[in-house]
Protein backbone atom coordinates (compact mmCIF):
# COMPACT_ATOMS: atom_id res chain seq x y z
CA UNK A 1 0.00 0.00 0.00
CA UNK A 2 1.37 3.45 -0.91
CA UNK A 3 1.49 6.18 1.67
CA UNK A 4 0.03 9.64 1.27
CA UNK A 5 2.49 12.54 1.09
CA UNK A 6 1.58 16.14 1.85
CA UNK A 7 2.58 18.54 -0.97
CA UNK A 8 1.11 22.06 -0.62
CA UNK A 9 0.59 23.87 -3.91
CA UNK A 10 2.75 26.95 -4.29
CA UNK A 11 0.08 28.50 -6.55
CA UNK A 12 -1.91 29.11 -3.37
CA UNK A 13 1.00 30.58 -1.40
CA UNK A 14 0.97 34.10 0.01
CA UNK A 15 3.83 35.54 -2.06
CA UNK A 16 4.09 38.60 0.19
CA UNK A 17 4.96 36.23 3.08
CA UNK A 18 6.58 33.32 1.27
CA UNK A 19 9.59 32.88 3.60
CA UNK A 20 7.29 32.73 6.63
CA UNK A 21 4.93 30.29 4.92
CA UNK A 22 7.80 28.00 3.83
CA UNK A 23 8.89 27.72 7.47
CA UNK A 24 5.32 26.87 8.52
CA UNK A 25 5.01 24.21 5.81
CA UNK A 26 8.31 22.60 6.85
CA UNK A 27 7.45 22.59 10.55
CA UNK A 28 3.87 21.39 10.08
CA UNK A 29 4.73 18.27 8.10
CA UNK A 30 4.77 19.10 4.39
CA UNK A 31 7.00 16.61 2.59
CA UNK A 32 7.11 18.21 -0.87
CA UNK A 33 6.28 21.57 -2.45
CA UNK A 34 3.99 21.29 -5.49
CA UNK A 35 4.70 23.72 -8.34
CA UNK A 36 2.49 24.07 -11.43
CA UNK A 37 4.35 25.27 -14.53
CA UNK A 38 1.96 26.42 -17.28
CA UNK A 39 2.80 27.86 -20.68
CA UNK A 40 -0.43 29.63 -21.64
CA UNK A 41 -0.88 27.21 -24.58
CA UNK A 42 -1.56 23.75 -23.15
CA UNK A 43 -3.68 25.41 -20.49
CA UNK A 44 -5.02 28.96 -20.91
CA UNK A 45 -3.28 30.57 -17.96
CA UNK A 46 0.29 30.96 -16.78
CA UNK A 47 1.79 29.45 -13.67
CA UNK A 48 5.10 29.61 -11.91
CA UNK A 49 8.28 29.21 -13.91
CA UNK A 50 11.81 27.78 -13.75
CA UNK A 51 13.26 30.87 -12.03
CA UNK A 52 10.72 30.54 -9.23
CA UNK A 53 11.58 26.82 -8.90
CA UNK A 54 15.32 27.58 -8.62
CA UNK A 55 14.66 30.21 -5.95
CA UNK A 56 12.31 27.92 -4.06
CA UNK A 57 14.84 25.05 -4.12
CA UNK A 58 17.59 27.37 -2.86
CA UNK A 59 15.45 28.59 0.04
CA UNK A 60 13.73 25.41 1.22
CA UNK A 61 14.87 22.00 2.34
CA UNK A 62 11.73 20.38 0.90
CA UNK A 63 11.93 18.63 -2.49
CA UNK A 64 9.87 20.05 -5.35
CA UNK A 65 7.03 18.18 -7.05
CA UNK A 66 6.88 19.93 -10.44
CA UNK A 67 3.77 19.52 -12.58
CA UNK A 68 4.38 20.49 -16.21
CA UNK A 69 1.25 21.69 -17.96
CA UNK A 70 3.00 22.75 -21.15
CA UNK A 71 2.65 22.06 -24.86
CA UNK A 72 6.35 21.42 -25.53
CA UNK A 73 8.19 20.30 -22.38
Amino acid sequence: MSRIRIAPSMMCADFMNLARDLKVMQTEGAELLHVDIMDGHYVPNFGLGPDFCRSLAANSSLPLDIHLMVEKP
